[in-house]
């Protein structure tokens, strides 16, 4: 009688760590997904910061000439220069 209690004893805490791991798993994995989506990890491998090279002339205190010397191109409606 009591070999029938401790079977079914080790059966049920058998079944009780396998759900918890079940669920731990299925937590893990839905957190992971949540995250890559909110985070975007797959929308931002084209975006791509432009890069391009200028110099500077000072012919006196209030005149500067800015020349586009390399990179990719630039279009002249898009560019704000401030002076400080």
């Amino acid at each position: 009688m009591r070999l029938r209690a401790l079977l079914r004893a080790d059966s049920r805490a058998a079944s009780e760590v396998v759900g918890v791991i079940l669920m731990v798993a299925i937590t893990v994995i839905i957190a992971s997904t949540v995250g890559a989506f909110v985070l975007g990890t797959g929308d931002r491998t084209g975006d791509t910061v432009p890069q391009a090279a200028f110099s500077y002339e000072f012919d006196d205190q209030t005149n500067v000439t800015i020349t586009h010397d390399g990179g990719e191109t630039i279009d002249n409606e898009t560019i704000r220069v401030t002076v400080d």
